[in-house]
C-alpha cells in the first residue's frame, strides 16, 4: 500500500460522525476547511490539513471523544503509512471571503446553563403554546461566557432548513415572534425564580 495521506483524511472524516456519537449521541463534529500540499491531478499529496471541531454536553464526554478521534486517526496514519499531527486550533487564524475571522480557543468546556433558568424558558414556551425541547447547543455563544458570571440560559428559533451563520440564513417571522413572546415570559418570571 501506498503511502497516502489524503486516503487517511477521507477515512478519518467518513468515519466521524460514528466515533462521536459512539460517545454520546448528541455530540458533533465538523471538518470546516480541508487542504492538500504538494499534490496535483496526478500525484499524492505530500500532506493533508484539516481543521476539526468537536462538541459535546460534557468536558468528560469531550474528553473521552477527542482521545477516541486520535486513536481512530493514529491507525488510520499507520495503515496508509502516514504521520500525524494534531495543533490546537486558537494557533492558526482563518480567513474566510477575505475576511480574517475572530478564533476561538482550541478547547473550551461546556458550559451548563443555570437550571432554575431553563425551567422558566420551558414554562415560558408552555404558556405561550410554542412548542421546545431542551437541547445541547454545544456552540460557544456569548451566553456560556456570561454564564461564569449570571445565570443564564439560551431561547434559540429555528432556522430554514436548519440552515445558521450563513447569509442563507432565514427564520420565518412566526418563530421570531414565538421566540420575543418567550422571551418576554421569561423576563418576568425570571425575577421570582432566581429571587432578583
Amino acid at each position: 500500500m501506498r503511502q497516502d495521506p489524503s486516503l487517511a483524511a477521507a477515512e478519518f472524516i467518513a468515519a466521524l460522525a460514528g466515533v462521536v456519537q459512539a460517545t454520546d449521541e448528541a455530540g458533533t463534529a465538523t471538518v470546516g476547511t480541508i487542504r492538500t500540499d504538494g499534490g496535483a491531478i496526478n500525484f499524492v499529496p505530500r500532506s493533508v490539513t484539516f481543521s476539526l471541531e468537536v462538541r459535546q454536553a460534557s468536558t468528560a464526554l469531550l474528553s473521552t471523544t477527542v482521545d477516541a478521534l486520535k486513536q481512530h486517526l493514529a491507525m488510520l496514519c499507520a495503515a496508509h503509512r502516514c504521520d500525524v499531527s494534531v495543533t490546537p486550533h486558537d494557533a492558526v487564524v482563518e480567513e474566510k471571503d477575505g475576511v480574517k475571522l475572530a478564533v476561538e480557543p482550541a478547547f473550551a468546556a461546556p458550559v451548563e446553563f443555570d437550571r432554575r433558568l431553563m425551567d422558566v424558558v420551558e414554562r415560558a414556551c408552555a404558556e405561550a403554546g410554542v412548542a421546545y425541547r431542551r437541547l445541547h447547543a454545544g456552540t460557544w455563544h456569548d451566553a456560556a461566557i456570561l454564564s461564569a458570571y449570571v445565570p443564564t440560559a439560551m431561547i434559540l428559533v429555528p432556522s430554514r432548513g436548519g440552515v445558521t451563520h450563513s447569509p442563507a440564513e432565514e427564520t420565518a417571522a412566526n418563530d421570531l415572534v414565538d421566540g420575543a413572546r418567550v422571551l418576554l415570559a421569561t423576563t418576568r418570571h425570571a425575577v421570582s425564580a432566581l429571587s432578583l
